[in-house]
């Protein structure tokens, strides 16, 4: 069995960095005043983990339970000795967090689809535990909102002799579920390609569903820059 993101995690920055711009920013602006520490949950390939750590004079768990994008996140990590002593990246699931301290922010960006309704519930818990009372849960979007189809989509980038194409789509498999997949193919001059595949379930949720979701949970919806969704512990 393949780890998650085993195919993923080596194209994620060529083809995600264009559309995380906006959203690193917003996250900058957002955690620049946590000084008791932000929790990322999803780091992924540390993309939004070295704007955190940038922006804010805390310290960073980077949560991340799949190998291979940790692998780019850790070389990340080993090009930045001066955010060494700050970031702490742990690998496991996001439902298992349990912080050693409590923090100013948590923030969770394109990873919310990945839970069922049912860990939302559980994770909702962890992040109330992890935060310092009036601390900020920060999301973006969610996107899909709905468990309809979504049509295929392509993409290609060139780097040196090597093409590299991306086809993503979603259909429904069953109530509420929607399985993503994402296809890639690289092709080096007139060689044949080759081709990898990854598929995830998603389970889409509504702003007015999340917002619901988090009342419940023991938040308030609070301001965020732009990009962004915020919440407050009560």
């Amino acid at each position: 069995m393949t780890d998650r993101y085993t195919y993923m995690a080596q194209y994620h920055e060529l083809f995600a960095l264009p559309y995380k711009e906006p959203t690193q920013r917003a996250v900058a602006k957002a955690v620049a005043d946590c000084a008791n520490g932000v929790l990322e949950m999803g780091a992924g390939t540390g993309l939004v983990t070295e704007t955190i750590a940038d922006a804010s004079p805390g310290e960073v768990f980077a949560v991340e339970p799949a190998a291979p994008m940790r692998a780019v996140l850790m070389s990340r990590l080993a090009r930045r000795p001066d955010l060494q002593r700050r970031v702490t990246v742990m690998p496991m699931s996001a439902l298992a967090v349990r912080l050693p301290v409590r923090v100013d922010a948590v923030v969770l960006i394109s990873m919310l689809l990945c839970f069922s309704p049912e860990e939302r519930q559980k994770l909702w818990q962890v992040c109330a535990d992890s935060l310092n009372p009036g601390g900020l849960l920060l999301q973006d979007r969610p996107e899909p909102s709905s468990a309809e189809a979504i049509p295929p989509a392509a993409g290609s980038l060139q780097v040196g002799r090597a093409r590299y194409d991306i086809e993503y789509e979603g259909r429904p498999v069953r109530e509420g579920v929607l399985r993503l997949s994402w296809s890639y193919r690289i092709t080096v001059g007139e060689e044949p390609g080759i081709e990898e595949r990854e598929e995830i379930d998603a389970y889409p949720i509504t702003e007015a569903e999340l917002d619901a979701e988090l009342a419940a949970a023991g938040f308030d919806r609070a301001d965020a820059p732009d990009e962004l969704l915020g919440w407050r512990l009560r």
